[in-house]
Order: C-alpha cells, then structure tokens, then sequence
C-alpha cells in the first residue's frame, strides 16, 4: 500500500489509548477509515503486554479477512520486536504502552511473538462462525449434535435445498398425509410453481430463518393457537369468510329502503352517472348472494385500484334532495366496504399462511433431516445450535462455566453487523465479566468497535439501533459493578482525503431526519489525518435511455439504440484507460495504476458485463466479477456442452456451440461448412464423421467425442470432467481463450460435481439438470494486490479501500429481494413476551390495509439501508471520488445516489459535476 503523509493530533491519540487501555471496557463508534482494526491489534497487544496469555483472549470478526488482517498485524508488530534494539523497542512500547518499559519489560516483549506462537491454538481471533464452530465440536453432546459434523458448503447446501423441495413435493402428491397433501394444493392455487418456489428458498435460507422455525415450532404444539393467529392478522376471534359477507349488507349509512328511494329516483337524474350509479344500486337490491353483492358494492363504491370514489361526484340531485347528508352516507358506506374487503383479504391470507406452515415445517424438517444424515451443519445452524447450547438446554450452565474458565476479555470486530441472536452468544460469554466474585477477583473486559452508518447486512439479521442499544445497555451494567467503562468516538480518518470526507458530511450530516445513519447516537463528522494532501470527487450526470424512435430503420443493426448501462460503461472504461499510465494521482502525484481503481455498483446487472467487457477491447487489466451464477459463465456453458453432447449425441444446437467453443475452436465458415446442406435427415454428428474420414482436425475431434461417449457411462462425473479437462487440454484451451478467470469457475464446476456425488446425485445426466436447476453463485475475493481494475458490489468491498472509487448508481428502487420476501414478520405476544408471527403473502390479490403498514415500514428499512450502502461507497474511496449513474425513475419520492450527491455538493470546492467524457 502507498504511503499517505498523515498527521495524528493528540486528541486521536488519548482516544486510541483509551480505547486499546487493557483495563477498561470500551464501546467505540467509528467513522469509516479511523483505524478500528489497528486499534483492536494494538488492545490485543497490549493485553499480552500485561500478562493476559493469548489463549484467554478472544477476538471476534465479521469476516475471515478482516480476522486474517489483524493476526497479522499482531504478529509483524511482535515478530518485529524480537529484533530491534532496546532503545527502538523502547520507543516502540512507550508509543503503544504510553509508559517507559524496564529491562524486564523488555526481555517480555520480546518473547510474545514465540508465546502467541507455542500457545496451543494460537492466537483467537475467528469470525462468530469458527468460534461456534469450536465451542460445538467442543461440547457434541451437549449440543445434541454428530461430533464429526462438517460446514456445509454453498454447493451442497444448493443440492441439499433442491432435493428437500423435491422430496416434499413427492410426499405432497403421494397423498399418505391428507393434511399435507391438501396443504400443498391450497398453496399451489394460491401462489403457483413460482410462488411455492420463493416461499421455499425463503424459509431454507432466508434472514428469517430462525424465527420462522421458532414460530412454527411453536404453531405445531399449539402454543400459536387459532385465536392468536387471528390477532395476530387482526381479525376478531371466530371472524369467517361468511361471517364478514354477512356484515357487509345491509349498508348501515344506506339502509334499503333509502336506497329504494335513490333506485326510483334515479332515473329521471340528468347526469349519466348518476342513472348508472341507481341501476347498480337496483342490482345490489335483488341479488342474494353475498359474494356477488360485494362485487357490486365495491364496483359501485371503490374505482378500478380499490381505491374510495369521490363522494362529490354522486352527492347531486335527485339523491340530494332525498337525503340531504348524501355525501356524508356515501363516505361512510365506504368506510364499511373498505373495512369488509380489507377483512376478507386477511382471512383468506390467514388461511392460505397456515397451508403454507404445513409445509414449511414438514419442507425444515426433511432439510434437517438431510444435513444430520450428511454430518453437516450450515451458518445458520451453527448460530442456533450454540445460542441453544448456551441459553436453553440442560447443560447450559456447565457449558457456560467451561467457557468462563477459559475467556478473560472479548474483542468484537464491526459490531454493527452482529445480528441479534450473535449478540445473545456474546452476552452470554461475558455475562458473569461484571458480576459476582468474578468481577471482584480479577479485571476481566469487553472490547466492542463499530459504526452504525456502515450498517449494510439487514439481509441476514443485522440492524444498526442494537448496537447503540446493547452499547447503552452494557454500560450500565459495568458502571453498576464499579468497574471502568468508557465510550470512544474516532472521527478522525486515515484512509481519505478532506475532499471526499467533505463530500460524505454534506451528504449525510443533515440531522435527525437523515435516514438510516444515527441509530441513537449523533452523527460524527468527518477530520482527516490527511491535511497536505487533496484529492478530488466528480459527480457525473446520469444517462437517461433515449425516448423511442417513432421511425424504425430496418436496416441498422438491432442494438443500434444502445442501453444507458452499456453507453456509462463506454465512458466510465475510456476515462479509466485515460488515467492508466497518464494521469497523476492529485493527493499523492504517483502516476495512476490499474490496481488503483475500484469500480462500485449497487446491484449486478448488465453494468458489470458491459464494463468489464469495455475494459478487456481496451487491454485494461481487469479482475473477474466478485460474484457470478457458476451457468452463466461461457467456461460453464462450454462445459454443459460436452455433457449434452456426450449425452445426446444427436443435440445439434450442443455440438455446434461444441465446435465453435474453445474446445474444438471451428471458425464460423468451418461450421457453416459442416453444417450446411444436410436435408434435415442428417445429424451434425453425421456430417462431421463423413468429412472426418478426409480431415485429420476433424477426425481428431471425433475420437475426443468418442471417447467422452464411452466414458460417461461408467466413470463417475467428477472424474469424467477431471479426464476432459486435464487429460484432453479442455481447462488450457478455455483459459487460453477465456483468461485466468475461466480457472476459478473450472474449479468450481468440478466442486459442484464432487458435492454432487456427495450428496447422492449419481450419473452424467442427472448432474447436467441438478447444476442447470440449482444455477449456485459463486463468490470469490478480489485481491488489492493485483494491478487490475476491480468491479465489485458495495457489500462485497466492505472493508476495501482505493485511490480512485467509481461509485454507480443504477437509478432503481432501494428494494431490497430480501424485504421483498413473501413472508412477513408481524408481532405476537405470548404471555409478556413479544415474538415474531409469519404471514404468507403470495401475491397482491392477499394485500390488504394491514399487511400494507406492514410493508410500509420494510420501505423505510430498505431507504435507511439504500442511504447507509451510499455511505460505504463514498467512503471506500481514498483520493478521487466520481460519482455516476444511468436510468432513473420518473416518479419516485426516493432520490437517486446522484441526486443526493448532487444535492449536497452544489458550491463545495474540489467537486465538479460534469458531462460524460
């Protein structure tokens, strides 16, 4: 990394000793690029320092790269100890230490590094996962759970979740459990496929899970009953579909025989809708059915989108002199087909929810069911089982005294993203720090850093108000035991220059009504350590896709209009290939380098394709994209090929994307060649093998078919691609084509094949349609090291920093498919306690009122997140920030990222808003 000219005032410096102070319990909101992680090292130290062995000292990150960071930090600043001289140690104690380290102190400090080395286990500092990983594989019996259990990895999970699908659908349609298989076909009409299919991947692997399967654990035994559940969807106890037709008529405002009188009257009305409004009426009179009745009601009383009619509208003459307070009527008429219709919409979603709790507990439990079968747990599993392990089971308390032995001070890493049921495992472990004879007998601290405005992972459990809650919380608890406790704030960066930090405060220091950044405490505006150095933002203007042409020219190609996506990452790609080798760096003067840039995006779409595409014409140097669907990469499909054709030799379409693939590498006129004039009674495969008896190229290609043909049938699939790939030089011609990033998703391909087999799921043919179906994700670290331009979403680069940050705003809505999920918590109170309820909502028709406040509080959950994820972006910049974008929606009360951005800047020095380049 470069180095950056800073300046660290005495006041950071107070605050960094206060917080890293091995005596203290500490709660520290940072800004973004304050130095958490040294801070967090330097407390480690510190704690050795005073004699703390390592093993009693447990650090708790967010990811495996954050917790690799700070082992090394601590071990080069040990490591670098055991050789410098007393007077540098010296030095080097007394910056950290803030005292004059003695002779003795000297020969201890230089013995951590092999202390922290020779403990077993080494050093704690783990992600939540690897440490409920230790304490499960610690206490197996306790926890209930097979002592060889293994992480289930994302492939398997994949495979598991679809065959758990799979196998419930097969139970459903057998017909064995009546209640299952009625559950089931209530749900299909409800929801569909595609319907089913969401609700399904909701409750396996959604933020949710958890409650969910509290929730219907608790609905199986009764503890939900039917009354609960009614209130819970707000509807009266016993409340029917029946019962709420029959409150509908007669109209309490409008009884029958007034709306006789309007139906006589009516007629002789001058205004048509007046006459229309009276033949309804006359239909509402003499129909029987209450069904049909409410039809009509709500044609009569609400528009098209069910919203109330204008009462002003109707309220004339004649009905105005029949009964004067018309208007008044009307609205209240209203009021009660509004109220019923709303009533209706609850009960049938009640009672298409409770289909979907069938099978949703029977769907968890044969996916429970699997995974023990399989030894394996998942990262959800490994949170329930130890919160369970040490809250609710039996030998809770022996677990938890076990641990209390072992633990003197906990260190928690980005706090902000802890999610509650991982802070009931923190709070546990530290519960007996500041209390009883524990507290008394020996010091014993907690440590927690974190920001609320970097709060980005409501997706799995997250929210930034517990972490200002659970601050509050503990420190009343420690100041009560009489023990120290301070609260830090580091507003000062070390990370960006003034002008982007300038930039983030004009954006987001707008008070209380800023959403999404306090989380209960104020915000903290931004100083920087950077003072000589200035760096630069740009806020482009967003492209718009252009209004359609009234003309069609037939003869331009079909992409001629080409899409706002594609047009900004023409233009972001020509200024980076500008900058590289060219440009200077304002803030540092060294020449700008591919590795220096990092591109930003909020959602992958076709940005990230089109730019990394912009780049590769370009000969920019560019890392592959963080995240990818594993089938939708050519190296994947090539591969698919080979299946499809070893499988159906007579599948033109394979063989011939088969030919033209890296694989075999025909030309575009060699294919036509082969393909050409065949009379439809001759397969692709044919031709090849006629023109193969006079073409040694060809004639090679087709004993590789041949040989594939034979193998597939007795060679298992991992090992079948294994021989394709290395054997038959299929992985060098595809990255010989592709890149080195084709070798990544080879390596996952053939990983999804081994958890394939894993998994039970044997055979070329049932391979081909698992991967197809499952289409899993894959994510893979982009490196800072590498000299290439990086292309990552914002969540992906939490934690990341680069001189030069191209921020993207896509211009869409801040929905997030998570919040859009068609399950939705709603509160229930069972005895005192409050707990989480689920309604299904499989689609509009089952919106209503209720469900809609619902929604309309997720909506202010996703603007908060939308604003923090703006923040992340900003901040991950170091030198230049440019902010750009395309689309944009039309009618939206939500501003765009650049709206915001443009908002704030207006007249700020540094900043500059300009045309595409």
């Amino acid at each position: 990394m470069k180095k950056k000219s800073i300046t660290v005032d005495e006041t950071t410096r107070r605050g960094q000793a206060l917080a890293s102070d091995p005596d203290t319990t500490v709660w520290v909101s940072a800004n973004a690029g304050s130095g958490k992680t040294h801070v967090l090292s330097q407390r480690v130290i510190r704690l050795l320092l005073k004699g703390v062995e390592p093993s009693r000292i447990l650090c708790l990150t967010y990811t495996k790269t954050a917790a690799a960071q700070m082992v090394n930090r601590v071990f080069e600043r040990l490591s670098a100890w055991t050789v410098l001289d007393d007077a540098e140690l010296e030095a080097s104690i007394l910056e950290i230490d803030g005292k004059t380290p003695d002779a003795a102190y000297l020969r201890k400090a230089r013995s951590l590094f092999a202390q922290a080395l020779e403990t077993p286990g080494g050093l704690q500092i783990q992600t939540i996962h690897a440490f409920c990983t230790t304490v499960l594989k610690r206490f197996p019996l306790e926890a209930n759970i097979a002592g060889h259990f293994e992480l289930l990895d994302d492939d398997t999970d994949a495979l598991y979740r679809r065959e758990a699908k799979r196998r419930l659908v097969i139970e459903a349609q057998r017909g064995g459990d009546e209640t299952l298989t009625s559950a089931f076909e209530a749900a299909l009409d409800a929801a569909g496929d595609d319907g089913l299919d969401r609700l399904y991947d909701t409750a396996l692997s959604g933020p949710q899970r958890g409650a969910l399967q509290v929730f219907l654990d608790a609905f199986q035994k009764g503890t939900f009953n039917a009354g609960m559940l009614e209130a819970m969807a707000r509807l009266s106890p016993g409340q029917t579909r029946p019962g709420i037709l029959s409150g509908v008529w007669p109209l309490k405002a409008l009884p029958e025989d007034l709306l006789r009188n309007l139906c006589q009257a009516a007629p002789g009305a001058k205004l048509k809708t007046i006459r229309a409004f009276g033949d309804q009426l006359a239909s509402a009179l003499l129909t029987t059915d209450p069904e049909e009745r409410l039809l009509i009601l709500k044609e009569i009383f609400l528009k098209a989108d069910g919203d109330p009619r204008k009462a002003s509208s109707f309220a004339k003459d004649p009905f105005t002199s029949i009964a004067p307070d018309f208007e008044m009527r009307f609205e209240l008429a209203v009021a009660q087909i509004v109220e019923a219709r709303d009533a209706l919409a609850r009960r049938a979603m009640l009672d298409v929810s409770r289909s979907a709790y069938v099978l949703l507990a029977r769907l968890i439990e044969i996916h429970r069911n699997m995974k023990r079968a399989g030894g394996f747990l998942d990262y959800d599993d490994l949170i329930e089982a130890t919160q369970r392990l040490l809250n609710r089971d039996l030998a809770a308390s022996w677990v938890q005294f076990k641990l209390d032995q072992g633990i003197d001070h906990v260190l928690v890493d980005e706090a902000q993203d802890t999610s509650q049921r991982q802070w009931d495992i923190v709070n546990t472990l530290t519960s007996d720090f500041f209390a009883g004879e524990t507290a008394a007998r020996q010091r014993r601290t907690l440590f927690v850093v974190g920001d609320e405005k970097q709060s980005i992972y409501s997706f799995q459990g997250a929210r930034p108000e517990v972490f200002a809650a659970t601050g509050r919380e503990r420190g009343k608890t420690v100041i009560n035991a009489d023990l120290p406790f301070a609260s830090v704030k580091f507003p000062m960066s070390f990370r960006s220059t003034q002008e982007v930090l300038s930039a983030v405060d004009l954006v987001f220091d707008t008070g209380p009504e800023q959403p999404g950044l306090v989380g209960g405490s104020s915000y903290i505006p931004h100083t920087t350590t950077r003072q000589n150095q200035h760096g630069r933002v740009e806020v482009w203007n967003s492209i718009r896709a252009a209004p359609n042409e009234t003309e069609e020219d037939w003869i331009k190609p079909v992409d001629h209009a080409t899409a706002p996506a594609v047009q900004l990452a023409a233009d972001v790609a020509k200024t980076i290939d500008a900058m590289i080798g060219k440009e200077r760096n304002p803030a540092t003067g060294k020449i700008v380098r591919a590795g220096d840039i990092l591109v930003l995006v909020r959602k992958r779409d076709l940005f990230i394709h089109a730019l990394s595409k912009e780049l590769k014409d370009r000969k920019v140097p560019v890392a592959g994209a963080d995240r990818l669907v594993l089938t939708s990469h050519i190296a994947t499909l090539d591969l698919m090929a080979i299946a499809r054709v070893t499988l159906q030799p007579d599948d033109d379409l394979s063989l011939a994307a088969l030919l033209r693939s890296p694989v075999f590498g025909l030309s575009d006129d060699e294919l036509t060649m082969l393909s050409a004039r065949r009379n439809g009674r001759i397969s692709l495969l044919d031709r090849l093998r006629q023109r193969a008896k006079s073409d040694d190229r060809l004639a090679a290609i087709v004993v590789d078919l041949d040989r594939w043909r034979s193998e597939a049938d007795f060679v298992p699939v991992y090992e079948f691609f294994a021989r394709v790939l290395g054997r038959d030089g299929v992985r060098a011609k595809l990255i010989g084509r592709l890149g080195e990033e084709a070798s990544d998703i080879i390596d996952e391909f053939l990983s999804f094949a081994l958890a394939s087999e894993k998994a039970g799921l044997h055979g070329l043919q049932t391979f081909v349609e698992t991967l197809a179906d499952a289409a899993p994700e894959i994510k893979r670290e982009a490196s800072a090291g590498r000299d290439e331009v990086r292309i990552m979403t914002v969540h992906g680069a939490k934690g990341l920093e680069s001189p030069y940050v191209f921020l993207v705003d896509p211009g869409s809505r801040p929905a997030g498919g998570h919040l859009e999920a068609p399950l939705l918590a709603l509160p229930v109170t069972i005895g005192n306690q409050s707990v989480d309820g689920f309604v299904w909502v499989p689609n509009k028709e089952y919106r209503n009122s209720a469900i809609e406040g619902v929604r309309a509080s997720l909506t202010e959950a996703q603007l908060a997140e939308y604003t923090r994820l703006l923040y992340v972006g900003m901040t991950r910049s170091e030198d230049v920030l440019i902010v750009c974008g395309y689309g944009g929606l039309k009618t939206s009360s939500v501003p765009t990222w650049i709206d915001m951005v443009k908002a704030a800047l207006s007249g700020m020095d540094g900043a500059s808003e300009f045309p595409h380049p």
